[in-house]
């Protein structure tokens, strides 16, 4: 009894040591691990031949080997396995066999079999397989004992795993919400229940000029000074979602900037607050004004070209008129120079006639695909004797192969010619260069690109924002429709002009639209 009393005492000791170094394990919080040091201390502790683990898989169809081993079990179980095992069971040759692990071990002509649930929740099946058909009566409570603790090993497990997901789940909603927040297109302003910023992101502070460090911590109303979000964010029964609009904040610099201010209360920081989202409304003003503008120009075309109507026939009976006074009279009169000068009127004004006309209407029916390579080519062989008259150096440079684009030629030359008259005009004093040149555009491979420098005295200030309004003219005689009219025409080809102007020159970039390779 002696010497049994002391081989109890060294599996309790041994037992003890294993489950420090099971404790020691299961702090990194992975059950791998702990599963592979359960096995290798029960061989440490018990006498047995060997031991397996079968657990559960994911989907909850069969049971599955945790690891090879030499006790040749198959690498599937059914679940049933599990609902036949409740508790620790054991069997030994001669007893009755309930389920298929004790006929593996019949079959492999095993002493002893000893099968254990693992998991408050079974999550597996434990074997011992052993060479003494007295281990379990021997071991029993040891087993149990042990066995317990690993249940509650598993538990602590599964409460670090709860708590990592957890934090996954915190983790990566703080990494959406952080995102979202800060790449919005929006402006957020996050204030505590005193109305003092507590969060802001980076679009506000790229549309109000400050730093982060100047804005948090300062109270809203010293931000936005409006009556009507003050008595808003003080009405305590106000509705989970308030809009304003429209709203006007004033950046660093003093700028009055529109904005739409949505107010709702929000759980992303603990305790009360609100999230403040507001959007620019800039673009949506100025959109409003431009189709108000094209609007209003659509029916002043309307009726300018009826006008310019009505007026051509008489000017051009007028001037008939003079012509046939004029050959009547003879080379001597006195009033011939008073017709000439009539006669001179008439064709000015048939010419201003016949530019608001062209203003007025602009007609796509009649595109075609033409090469505009060759047509500025030609238009610039027909300034020759200009540039030479007026010391001016030309340069034309073409870099396509293929430059057909889609339009009306007669109304694309009326551009050019009226763009290279300006640039002509602003060097006539002491002459200069202009060069042409055709490539296609940078940032879109369906445009063409012309700029057409000269290196005259530039456009004046003045007159610089509003040079494509019509009646907008820098010249004591222009009639203000040129650049009007080049700016109409571009838009009805669906392309752009833009102006860069200095007091070296001025440089006109104007894109037009590839023809499609159907259409060429």
């Amino acid at each position: 009894m002696v010497e049994e009393g002391g081989g109890q005492t060294n599996i309790n000791i041994k037992m003890i040591r294993s489950l420090e170094k099971i404790y020691r394990i299961i702090i990194s919080g992975e059950k791998k691990q702990l599963f592979k040091a359960v096995l290798y201390e029960i061989r440490e502790i018990f006498p047995c031949l060997g031991s397996h683990l079968y657990l559960l898989n994911s989907s909850h169809s069969h049971l599955e080997s945790f690891r090879k081993d030499s006790l040749n079990f198959p690498n599937e179980l059914p679940t049933i396995e599990l609902e036949r095992i409740k508790n620790i069971d054991y069997w030994r040759p001669g007893k009755r066999v309930l389920t298929e692990i004790q006929r593996i071990g019949r079959r492999e002509g095993h002493a002893s079999v000893i099968t254990i649930p693992i998991g408050d929740e079974t999550i597996g099946l434990l074997i011992i397989v052993s060479e003494n058909e007295l281990i379990f009566a021997k071991y029993q409570e040891e087993l149990r004992l042990f066995l317990s603790w690993i249940n509650q090993f598993l538990k602590f497990l599964n409460v670090i795993d709860k708590k990592q997901q957890e934090n996954q789940r915190l983790s990566e909603n703080d990494l959406i919400y952080s995102t979202f927040f800060q790449q919005s297109n929006d402006c957020f302003v996050l204030i505590n229940d005193k109305h003092k910023i507590i969060n802001i992101n980076e679009k506000l502070l790229q549309v109000m000029k400050y730093s982060a460090y100047e804005l948090i911590g300062q109270n809203l109303f010293d931000i936005i000074q409006n009556d009507e979000v003050k008595r808003l964010l003080l009405n305590e029964k106000k509705n989970p979602v308030e809009n304003i609009f429209p709203l006007f904040i004033c950046d660093r610099d003093g700028k009055s900037i529109p904005m739409k201010m949505k107010v709702i209360e929000s759980i992303l920081e603990k305790g009360k607050s609100n999230l403040i989202i507001l959007s620019d409304q800039s673009h949506v003003i100025k959109a409003k004004e431009t189709i108000e503008k094209t609007e209003n120009q659509a029916a002043l075309g309307e009726v300018i070209a009826d006008f310019a109507h009505e007026v051509r026939n008489p000017i051009n009976n007028i001037s008939t008129g003079l012509q046939l006074v004029r050959k009547r009279i003879g080379s001597e009169d006195e009033n011939l120079q008073v017709i000439d000068r009539m006669q001179s009127d008439c064709i000015k004004m048939n010419d201003l006639m016949e530019s608001i006309l062209s203003f007025s209407r602009q007609d796509i029916s009649n595109f075609k695909p033409f090469d505009c390579c060759e047509l500025l080519e030609r238009i610039n062989r027909r300034f020759q004797n200009k540039y030479q008259k007026n010391k001016i150096v030309s340069h034309f440079i073409c870099k396509l192969q293929d430059s057909i684009v889609i339009g009306s030629i007669q109304s694309i030359d009326q551009v050019f010619t009226n763009i290279i008259n300006n640039s002509i005009d602003a060097m006539t004093e002491e002459g200069g260069e202009l060069s042409i040149k055709i490539s296609k555009k940078k940032d879109s491979s369906d445009f063409l690109e012309i700029k057409i420098a000269d290196t005259g005295h530039g456009i004046p200030e003045e007159i610089k924002e509003k040079m494509f309004e019509p009646f907008v003219s820098g010249r004591e005689r222009g009639t203000g429709l040129g650049l009007a009219i080049t700016k109409r025409i571009i838009d009805a080809h669906g392309g752009t002009i833009e102006v860069e102007s200095y007091t070296s020159g001025t440089i006109f970039t104007i894109a037009l639209k590839f023809a499609a390779k159907e259409n060429k």
